[in-house]
């Protein structure tokens, strides 16, 4: 049973850093309890413990996922704890070999990777997002990603627990313990003093000067799969009022599906007649069918009302937009009304005022590869997204924590348009600003016109994307040939 209860507040504390900003420091001594799970030998007991931990942290830290599928909710629970099992394995055998300090966390790395990889990908919930708020920790992200940060919340948990367990033992070889709690102070007084030293240095660099105007407008269309006409008719009309108070020069923008209708040849009509008679520069989210495929998509219409550029979505949302493998689940039906989407197939280039960006719809900020391919070139980033289904908090704040570390990452400004969510836009170095209406930024009506910053310079992680993934990997294939073990001196 102690054991079991270390699993749970554990995975606890880690998910009390993702659910409530004002607990993230919590996830600097969560994975304490973790540790002490450890064994030199794997075994079927120790791997439930693993489990366990698993399904506490990402049970409560995804269950807003339930509000739109509770089978949906347990499979992904079931699905992403099968990853600390993959942990598991990997920490018994490293925790025996040299350099286990640093291996342990390698081993981390590693298998985010792989939860965001492998079948559909699944970022959402790794350990550095919860430290999106720090501006003094999470610059380093611009020389190794999200995964550097991660790497680095599981080292100083690590030199703790063993610090601890040293102490613990001290009386078993004072000598050596005594040396080694020092080596491990020293070791986590060296990352605090690189880590705010580096991230202070960037936090002064000059921002770039130029920018471009970006209205945003946040509808809070009420969650529905079904819209009668007479809604369509006043969700028009809402939008009509918000666009015409907007600055002539600005680029609008709209979030996802903000477009009431399906966009089709039979009513392409009507959004030709909605944007003549606004006369703006307007990127808006639609559903579009193309044949009888239907895609999720953004146009952005001029203020002659030409169409400049449309974006089908790439990456689409797991049994929200589509059900993988549907040759062999043709029973399940996926949450939209509409049926499965089709991904788009390219990539494409805005462009305003001289201004090259990229859209992003909903969650492909999730993915930082992708991202980082995206922003190549590009002066900012454009998020549009519906998070109405997931009802606020902690998803919205959740979902803007992973554009926070996109936008450091890169060293470039992400704009969001959100439904109901969190709208406004990060800069380069992780600032926040949000649309508010009377302090809210929350199940709102409300348009707000920012002056964002752009840039075509980009950080070494975006040119070198996967590199510390790579060097955690090489690192972890090196200290697996050693021959020689090292085993720590008293079990925990």
């Amino acid at each position: 049973m102690k054991k079991i209860a270390l699993a749970i507040i554990s995975g606890l504390g880690v998910a009390l850093s993702f659910n409530l900003p004002s607990f993230s420091f919590l996830i600097w001594i969560s994975l304490i309890p973790f540790f002490y799970l450890l064994n030199k030998k794997a075994s079927l007991k120790g791997a439930t413990y693993f489990l366990i931990f698993g399904t506490t942290y990402y049970g409560l830290t995804l269950y807003w996922v339930a509000y739109v599928s509770v089978l949906g909710f347990v499979l992904l629970i079931i699905y992403l704890s099968l990853f600390y099992l993959i942990f598991y394995l990997l920490s018994t055998f490293f925790i025996k070999r040299p350099l286990r300090q640093l291996a342990i966390p390698a081993a981390w790395v590693v298998v985010e990777f792989l939860k965001e990889s492998i079948w559909c990908g699944f970022s959402w919930g790794n350990l550095g997002y919860s430290q999106f708020n720090n501006l003094y920790l999470i610059q380093i992200a611009d020389i190794g990603g999200i995964k550097l940060i991660s790497f680095t919340i599981v080292l100083i948990n690590f030199l703790i627990w063993e610090t601890i367990v040293f102490y613990r033992n001290k009386n078993k070889d004072s000598k050596n313990h005594y040396r080694g709690i020092i080596k491990n102070l020293f070791f986590l007084l060296l990352i605090f003093v690189v880590v705010t030293a580096y991230s202070s240095y960037r936090l002064k660099k000059v921002e770039p000067e130029e920018k471009i105007t970006v209205s945003l407008i946040q509808p809070n269309i009420l969650e529905k799969q079904f819209i009668t006409p007479d809604e369509k008719k006043e969700i028009l009309k809402s939008l009509s009022v918000f666009i015409k108070a907007t600055p002539k020069e600005s680029l609008i923008v709209l979030p996802e599906a903000a477009w009431p209708y399906l966009l089709d040849r039979k009513n392409i009509q009507l959004i030709d007649k909605f944007v003549r008679r606004n006369k703006r520069n307007i990127i808006i989210g639609a559903i579009t069918k193309k044949g009888k495929k239907h895609y999720n998509s953004a146009l952005f219409f001029n203020s002659e009302a030409r169409l400049v550029q449309l974006y089908d979505k790439i990456k689409l949302v797991p049994f929200g937009e589509y059900v993988p493998l549907r040759k062999y689940l043709k029973f399940i039906k996926v949450l939209n009304s509409i049926g499965d989407i089709i991904p788009g197939k390219e990539k494409k280039i805005f462009s305003y005022q001289n201004k090259d960006f990229a859209t992003l719809i909903c969650f492909e900020d999730v993915f930082p590869y992708y991202v980082a391919g995206v922003a190549e070139d590009k002066d900012f980033l454009l998020n549009i997204t519906d998070d109405s289904w997931f009802h606020g908090e902690p998803e919205a704040t959740q979902h803007l924590s992973i554009m926070v570390l996109r936008a450091v990452e890169n060293r470039i400004s992400i704009v969001r348009a959100a439904n109901s969510g969190i709208s406004g836009w990060v800069s380069p170095k992780g600032h926040i600003t949000k649309l508010k209406k009377n302090k809210d930024s929350l199940f709102i009506q409300a348009k707000e016109d920012f002056q964002v910053l752009t840039s075509k310079k980009r950080s070494f992680y975006n040119r070198r994307k996967g590199w510390f993934v790579l060097v955690s990997f090489i690192f972890l294939t090196v200290i697996f040939f050693k021959k020689r073990n090292f085993y720590l001196s008293q079990k925990a």
